[in-house]
């Protein structure tokens, strides 16, 4: 079987909820071609719903090694975000604003894990940046609002006379 067939059997099998099996098939093809982009991602997948996240980052960076692409930026950004991989989350998602300038949302989640980082200030500008490139963008707005909270006043502001 070809890895065009074995990519459909994989797929099939994910659909149909074996996701054991799916994995089997989609090693196999890393076997036969190893940076096959369609096995990587199943398997980077696969393994992070499973609680392998090492593994799956793995997986996914080495998809974004043989296939840059924006979504494939995407995914390692999210998953390493979610999981505490801030550094490969921020690599990935530097990544996808150098392919996507104007792509707000890798603004915002870069946002998310600069604060996580405890960069509050390049926090505030990123969030700045993904609501001037989409108006209305909620979340980033909120997340400005708690970055500013989080400050406090400006140091050099003057105290209220009561």
């Amino acid at each position: 079987m070809d890895c065009d067939a074995l990519v459909s059997e994989a797929r099939r099998l994910l659909h149909a909820g074996q996701n054991t099996r799916a994995a089997i098939v989609f090693r196999q093809i890393v076997s036969l071609s190893p940076d096959h982009p369609d096995a990587l991602h199943g398997l980077a997948q696969l393994d992070y719903q499973a609680g392998r996240v090492e593994r799956a980052i793995e997986w996914q960076q080495r998809l974004v090694e043989i296939r840059c692409t924006a979504e494939a930026c995407f995914n390692l950004g999210m998953m390493g975000y979610a999981s505490g991989y801030y550094a490969e989350a921020e690599a990935a998602l530097r990544k996808l604003i150098a392919m996507r300038p104007g792509e707000a949302r890798a603004f915002y989640h870069l946002a998310l894990v600069r604060r996580s980082r405890g960069d509050h200030e390049e926090a505030a500008a990123l969030c700045r940046m993904a609501m001037a490139l989409e108006g209305g963008f909620e979340q980033a707005q909120r997340l400005l609002s708690e970055l500013v909270a989080a400050e406090g006043p400006e140091p050099d502001a003057a105290p209220e006379q009561g």
